[in-house]
């Protein structure tokens, strides 16, 4: 009885604790939205409704990557309740599903993709992708092929010219068929390494997107940003929960964002 008690009560917190103005920026990473969810990544557009529809009844704003930029940056104004509402790889169910919802409750989003899928059957099309920007969305780097970019580490002449290919190639391709300025980098399955983050900070990128744990908050380094992902399984529970975890700001990290040891981490 005592441990029902306790988790309900965890439950109302989470449930209200967004109705205070929050200083920090939740970010989420959805994949599909469908009618009927079709596997792990995806997410049935009742329950994408329903986060939405407890998003906006707070007073909750989107951003997309140019106010996402100001809001981190070290003078930027705290506060507004803001969250970042991120798309992976470009499916078609986003352009027909997920958009239509986002505009029905006022929100725009980030769409990050790669350009070896874009035009297949079940992708998006340049066009849509252009529609979606003219909306106020926007569209972002998720390398050329969706490869592990790390996956050539051991031989750093064989992997210049892949993350060259995988980064640099593959955001050309976005600017130029959709006339866009590509702001992030954003690693296929999180992953990424000190090189390859080097390769896009010194290529034009603002900053990179992450699916690390945690929420954003002004001044961090803009190639941190932290996002939650959202499953098939996640009802509104564990929304909540995922919504509910606070910015936690690091004063020292050993090893570096992306450095690559053979021991365990330390952070503070």
């Amino acid at each position: 009885m005592k441990n029902t008690i306790t988790a309900l009560f965890l439950m109302l917190a989470l449930f209200n604790l967004p109705l205070c103005a929050r200083d920090d920026i939740a970010a989420f990473c959805y994949h599909q939205v469908e009618p009927v969810a079709s596997g792990r990544f995806s997410l049935s557009l009742e329950r994408f409704k329903s986060q939405l529809k407890y998003l906006k009844d707070r007073n909750y704003r989107s951003l997309n990557s140019d106010e996402l930029l100001e809001a981190i940056a070290p003078d930027a104004v705290i506060g507004g309740n803001k969250v970042v509402i991120t798309f992976d790889d470009g499916f078609r169910t986003v352009y027909d599903y997920a958009f239509p919802a986002m505009q029905e409750f006022g929100f725009k989003g980030i769409v990050c993709i790669y350009p070896a899928f874009i035009g297949s059957s079940k992708a998006m099309t340049w066009e849509q992708l252009d529609q979606l920007i003219k909306e106020g969305w926007s569209v972002e780097c998720h390398s050329m092929s969706h490869s592990n970019l790390v996956s050539k580490y051991g031989n750093p002449i064989e992997e210049k010219s892949f993350l060259e290919h995988e980064i640099l190639t593959s955001r050309k391709i976005i600017e130029t068929r959709l006339g866009n300025r590509v702001k992030f980098m954003v690693w296929p399955y999180g992953v990424y390494s000190d090189r390859s983050i080097k390769l896009a900070e010194e290529n034009g990128f603002l900053g990179a997107m992450t699916v690390d744990g945690g929420a954003n908050y002004r001044g961090m380094s803009p190639w941190l940003i932290k996002r939650q992902v959202i499953y098939s399984t996640d009802d509104m529970n564990k929304f909540l929960i995922r919504f509910g975890m606070a910015a936690l700001p690091l004063s020292e990290q050993y090893p570096a964002p992306g450095q690559v040891i053979n021991q365990l981490a330390t952070f503070s």
